[in-house]
């Protein structure tokens, strides 16, 4: 089984690869001075120009290194997505070559079949075979190598290796039917090579095409299943995807709940993306769309329109909560709500964008009768805060034991910061508890605590299950 790198680190991919194709190099050198000086030595023009091919191969391994080089740079202004391509465009390059090499082959076929072969030495077929065996084993080596590192490049590379193993072996062919007096078994033999290679070429061409084009190379289930692994993904659609297996570049909309706030629907989409670059092989940039999921059919008009007021203060960049809607005895709707501005714009500023929230609200939402803004800043700093008195804790703790009749209190925090003291109680109620009942129960508990001691500013109650 061939081992599979890591797609995540191109680092230590480049290099791996670079060092690949310089080994074919000195093999092809290798091979074609050998096949040029026999071929010259025993007078067999077909081993000559098969030298000659062994060398083409080793300018066509010059100029992968040259667009390896250019594909391991890093991205930059002129190319944001990376310069892996230019490892695409040097398998196109194989590719056509293979072509070219399988044009030379029955060209010389044609060129057999009506002059006949020359006399052939038994040396020339002896190292004709060395050179065949020596090939199968730089095939096996770089196509090992190209499938453990993801490597486009050193799998074309590979195929055209092993069309050269063809015309090696047509070669052989070629001789060994010459020494045994059926000289027509050297044309038949290498057109049947051309068509091989032919075919494995347009293997390379159109894999490299697809990727030059952007075909899909990600499957989009996958990258469905992971994104709505995430809370608060409702679902995921429209997912694309293009680059290269060990590059890939991805893009997809997802549904969130049609209430959920700006902030949170943007932490939700970094955590889709940051999951599908860690868990999809080959990911390097992932772009998540967020839209708000339809709501759902026999909602109240009350939750309706938070919900719409909700996604105007989105629209217009307005922080939002404490909605509160309440009915009129004459008809329509009454809305409550708190807008939140930044500290440093004047009350003037602020004033203003309520004003227009507030026309926009009711021009958009007829029934709305009346609403009313309550002007928030949101702080500029994390304010400090220090532990309070540890006797009036404990008064504040007792209180709240002696009012927590369903279920247990865990813990009472009281903190102060500036001149506001905020209580934070930790109450355990049983789980089967309807969330509706065990809200209800903190809010009485809550209003319990800031009628009792009036030094408290606000009160908190968690409650948990049991």
């Amino acid at each position: 089984m061939t081992e599979k790198h890591p797609l995540t680190s191109n680092e230590a991919r480049y290099p791996a690869v670079q060092h690949t194709l310089w080994g074919v190099l000195a093999f092809n050198l290798s091979v074609s001075l050998l096949k040029i000086v026999l071929g010259t030595l025993t007078g067999a023009l077909s081993v000559v120009a098969d030298g000659f091919h062994s060398l083409v191969d080793a300018a066509s391994n010059l100029i992968s290194l040259l667009m390896l080089r250019f594909a391991a740079r890093k991205a930059d202004p002129t190319h944001p997505y990376g310069y892996q391509r230019f490892e695409t465009l040097g398998a196109l390059f194989i590719g056509v070559l293979m072509l070219i090499a399988a044009g030379e082959i029955a060209f010389q076929a044609i060129d057999h079949w009506q002059h006949g072969a020359a006399h052939v030495e038994p040396l020339a077929l002896y190292l004709m075979g060395v050179a065949f065996v020596v090939s199968l084993v730089v095939v096996w080596w770089e196509t090992r190598q190209g499938r453990r590192w993801n490597s486009e490049l050193l799998l074309a590379d590979a195929a055209h290796v092993r069309s050269d193993l063809w015309i090696t072996a047509s070669v052989i062919v070629s001789l060994i039917g010459v020494r045994l007096g059926y000289a027509w078994l050297d044309p038949v033999a290498a057109l049947v090579v051309a068509v091989l290679i032919v075919r494995a070429a347009w293997e390379v061409l159109k894999q490299a095409s697809q990727y030059l084009t952007d075909a899909s190379v990600v499957d989009a289930e996958a990258i469905q299943a992971v994104a709505t692994s995430v809370p608060g993904v409702i679902d995921a659609h429209s997912i694309r995807s293009r680059g290269r297996p060990t590059a890939a570049f991805v893009d997809l909309h997802i549904h969130v709940p049609p209430g959920m706030g700006t902030e949170q629907a943007h932490a939700v989409a970094t955590e889709v993306e940051n999951r599908i670059k860690a868990e999809v092989d080959g990911v390097v940039e992932a772009m998540v769309h967020v839209e708000p999921a339809a709501v759902a059919p026999g909602l109240s008009p009350w939750d309706d329109l938070a919900l719409r007021l909700r996604r105007l203060a989105d629209g217009l960049g307005l922080g939002i909560h404490e909605i509160y809607i309440h009915a009129l005895p004459e008809g329509g709707y009454r809305a409550e709500m708190h807008l939140e501005f930044p500290a440093e714009i004047t009350l003037a500023e602020a004033h203003s964008q309520a004003g227009a929230f507030i026309r926009r609200a009711r021009a958009e939402m007829p029934a709305l009768q009346e609403v009313t803004v309550h002007l928030e800043p949101l702080p500029g700093r994390v304010l400090a805060t220090e532990q309070a008195d540890d006797a009036l804790t404990a008064e504040v703790e007792a209180f709240a034991k002696s009012h927590c009749t369903a279920g247990k209190i865990r813990q009472v925090v009281l903190r102060r910061t500036g001149n506001h003291l905020t209580a934070a109680v930790y109450c355990a109620l049983p789980g089967e508890m309807p969330l509706e009942e065990a809200h209800s129960y903190a809010d009485a508990l809550q209003h319990a605590l800031l009628n009792a001691f009036p030094a408290l500013s606000r009160a908190i109650v968690q409650v948990e299950p049991d």
